[in-house]
């Protein structure tokens, strides 16, 4: 097993990680963390990292996580820090409005309805043009198209000049992409690819995100320089893909796989790990080029 990396004192979502627990479950790192509610919970560290576990789960936390739903003209982008209330605490979201201004917004105000913008007057100076179809609700009165999955709160960006062309489709969000299912031939329709005009080949997310569709985020790639482009696996421990820890040289070895072969970038002591995500880095811009990871 590698090297666990300590995750003592960092924050997801709600969750500050206290301590790191001696028993492991199925052979998972486990963690004690404290919620913002001051619930604790023991979380295993695959789920902090990614993303799977925000929240202690407790009642008041259940409904918390807004990401990606519209409320008016503002998009929410991320959760904000918990703010006292006569209750306790109450969750906030940060929001994008579509003026391009970014607010915090407390999550009751959005569900009621009380705030639909940041106050730039959008409601006044901007005509939102919403269109229902086939399940879907599209937003097409910004810059770039908005189109709201039929299946869940999450909404995906197109350019405005392909609503004529994916307007007539059900699209639902599965496994982080955008398809329309086609049960008559037994397949589905990826939208990232049905903009591009491709069927066979793959088609690359620039800057990682799966449900932006926007051409100019769309690149035609073949399978390898497709898989340069994918973020850290939910089972790496080092928090860095490509960096694993060598209990037998109690080293950091860095690496970077390039044709189904590992290329090995060397090996680095425990109190140099910056170093190893280093030698990382510079291989992926040296072999990946352009298909390099750019979020990160």
């Amino acid at each position: 097993m590698g090297k666990v990396r300590n995750l003592v004192g960092k924050r997801f979502g709600q969750l500050v990680v206290l301590e790191e627990c001696k028993e492991r479950q199925n052979k998972k790192v486990m963690w004690l963390c404290q919620c913002d509610c001051g619930n604790k919970k023991i979380v295993s560290g695959n789920n902090l990292k990614s993303g799977t576990t925000t929240t202690c789960g407790g009642y008041r936390h259940r409904a918390d996580n807004l990401t990606g739903v519209r409320f008016g003209h503002l998009v929410v982008i991320g959760q904000g820090e918990p703010v006292k209330s006569g209750k306790g605490t109450t969750g906030t979201s940060v929001c994008l409005c579509d003026c391009g201004n970014t607010v915090i917004i407390r999550n009751g105000s959005l569900k009621n309805g009380l705030t639909k913008s940041c106050g730039c007057g959008c409601e006044e100076n901007r005509a939102r043009i919403l269109n229902k179809s086939n399940g879907n609700i599209y937003d097409l009165s910004g810059e770039y198209g908005l189109g709201k999955a039929s299946n869940a709160d999450i909404w995906f960006k197109f350019d405005l000049d392909d609503y004529d062309k994916i307007k007539d489709y059900s699209w639902s969000l599965s496994h982080r992409y955008i398809v329309c299912h086609q049960w008559k031939v037994k397949g589905c329709i990826y939208l990232h690819k049905f903009v591009m005009n491709e069927k066979d080949s793959m088609v690359d997310h620039i800057n990682g995100d799966s449900l932006d569709c926007r051409k100019s985020n769309l690149r035609k790639a073949t399978s390898q320089q497709n898989s340069m482009n994918r973020g850290e696996p939910i089972n790496n421990t080092s928090g860095v893909c490509g960096v694993s820890w060598k209990k037998d040289k109690q080293r950091w070895k860095a690496y970077i796989t390039l044709n189904r072969k590992q290329i090995h970038l060397g090996y680095f002591k425990e109190d140099e790990f910056e170093l190893a995500v280093k030698a990382r880095k510079e291989a992926e811009l040296k072999y990946f080029g352009e298909f390099a990871r750019q979020n990160e």
